[in-house]
């Protein structure tokens, strides 16, 4: 991603990627579009200080956890998911305009 470094928005659907690594070096992100991969995890995010929105829907995460390091994190959508009924936030989702979770499995 180093050839990336200025970029504003990055998407990266539909790749069967994995791990949410490799973002370092994108501090001017505001937006990272992640959607239908198959991510189980959310973390090595607080390298990104001006990320604004994520987009996870369709991936197989099934804990809430990891965005601690993103406090200007506006937009958060999570739709399809595994997430339990009862899920737990590790971050304040009051400082967010906009979350998307529809659907768990």
């Amino acid at each position: 991603m180093k050839e990336c470094k200025f970029a504003a928005v990055v998407c990266l659907y539909e790749n069967l990627i994995l791990n949410m690594e490799g973002l370092g070096g994108l501090t001017k992100l505001m937006e990272l579009q992640l959607h239908h991969n198959l991510i189980r995890k959310i973390e090595n995010l607080s390298v990104l200080p001006n990320l604004a929105k994520l987009y996870l829907d369709h991936n197989l995460i099934s804990r809430l956890e990891g965005l601690e390091g993103c406090p200007g994190l506006v937009e958060l959508s999570l739709a399809c998911q595994y997430l339990p009924s009862d899920v737990d936030f590790d971050f304040d989702p009051h400082s967010l305009a906009v979350i998307a979770v529809p659907f768990t499995r």
